[in-house]
C-alpha cells in the first residue's frame, strides 16, 4: 500500500538564491490546463518534477511521455521540457531544484549520476521503494518546517539520501518509454526528430521525405498536435538552442549561428529577436552573468 504524500498549497522552502552553489528550492501547488506554457523551456539548474495528483504529459526534447502519480522526472540543466496539464483536471505537483554545482562540486566532486542523464529521465517505482522515497519526501517538507539552527544541514541530509535512492535504485525503474514506430504514430517522431537534428538544413519538405508523409498531410496535423508551423517550431528549436550558448559559452555569434542551423547571421538575428524580443548580443549581455557562476 502507498503511503500519503504530505501537501500543502504554494508551499515553498529555498536555501540560498539561484546563483549560488548550494541552491535548493521546494515548491508544491496545483496546476491546471489554463497555465499550460506554449513551448518547451529550459533553466540552468536541475529539477525534480514529481506529479502528486491527476494527470499530466511532460513534452521532453519534443516527445511526450504520460505521467502517473508520484513518477518522478529529473532533468538536467538546459533540457528542452514542458508539463502539459488535462482540461478540467487540475494537478497536483512537487517541484525539487537546486543548482548544477551541487551536483557536480558538493555531492560528487565532479563524478556524474548516470540517472540524471538516463535517455528517458522519468522513474516509476513500485510501492517499497515508492513508500521509501515518499518517507524522505515527506521528511524534507517536516524539517522546512520546524525552526532550529542546523535544519538546512538536515535538509541537505535528506535530500542527499533521496538522491541515493533514486540513483541505486534506477534498474529497478518501471517507466516504460512509448515508442512511435507505427504510421499512425509517426507525427509523434517529427519534434524529437527536429530536436536533434536542429543543427542540419530542415525543411517541411525534407522532414516529410524522411518520414514518408505527405507534406500538406505533416504540414496540418502537425499543427494541430504542437499550435505550431514546422517552421515555427524549427526556429523556436533553435533558438532556445542558442540561447543555451549564448549564456553557458563564449562563443562568437557567427559561431552559434552555424552551430543552431541558421542559413545566416541576418536570419538569425531575425529570427532571435522575433521570439525573445532581444538581439543575441543584448540577451547574452543581460542574461550572461545571472548564469556563468
Amino acid at each position: 500500500m502507498t503511503q500519503t504524500l504530505l501537501y500543502k498549497e504554494n508551499y515553498k522552502y529555498d536555501i540560498q538564491s539561484m546563483e549560488q552553489t548550494n541552491y535548493f528550492h521546494m515548491d508544491y501547488g496545483t496546476r491546471y490546463y489554463e497555465i499550460n506554457m506554449t513551448f518547451q523551456h529550459f533553466h540552468p539548474f536541475t529539477e525534480f518534477y514529481i506529479l502528486l495528483k491527476g494527470d499530466c504529459n511532460h513534452t521532453i526534447e519534443g516527445q511526450s511521455f504520460p505521467l502517473k502519480p508520484l513518477d518522478i522526472v529529473t532533468l538536467k540543466p538546459y533540457l528542452l521540457h514542458q508539463s502539459k496539464y488535462m482540461r478540467n483536471k487540475p494537478s497536483q505537483r512537487l517541484i525539487l531544484t537546486f543548482s548544477a554545482e551541487f551536483i557536480r562540486d558538493v555531492l560528487l566532486n565532479g563524478q556524474t549520476l548516470n540517472f540524471i542523464n538516463s535517455e528517458v529521465p522519468i522513474f516509476r517505482f513500485k510501492d517499497e521503494i515508492k513508500n521509501d522515497l515518499i518517507t524522505k519526501l515527506n521528511n524534507l517538507y517536516k524539517t522546512s518546517n520546524e525552526s532550529f539552527a542546523s535544519k538546512n544541514i538536515k535538509i541537505y541530509s535528506i535530500f542527499l539520501d533521496l538522491i541515493y535512492t533514486l540513483d541505486s535504485n534506477q534498474s529497478k525503474n518501471c517507466y516504460t518509454a512509448i515508442e512511435a514506430t507505427s504510421s499512425k504514430n509517426k507525427l509523434l517522431q517529427v519534434a524529437p526528430f527536429i530536436h536533434k537534428n536542429y543543427a542540419m538544413e530542415l525543411s517541411l519538405d525534407s522532414l516529410a521525405r524522411e518520414f514518408y508523409i505527405s507534406p500538406y498531410y505533416l504540414s496540418h496535423k502537425f499543427k494541430d498536435l504542437t499550435g505550431f508551423t514546422i517552421t515555427q517550431y524549427i526556429h523556436m528549436t533553435r533558438v532556445k538552442r542558442a540561447q543555451e550558448l549564448l549564456l553557458e559559452t563564449d562563443l562568437k555569434i557567427i559561431d552559434v549561428v552555424e552551430r543552431c542551423g541558421f542559413g545566416s547571421l541576418s536570419q538569425f538575428n531575425r529570427i532571435f529577436k522575433k521570439i525573445t524580443s532581444q538581439t543575441p548580443s543584448l540577451y547574452r549581455k543581460n542574461n550572461h552573468l545571472d548564469y556563468i557562476k
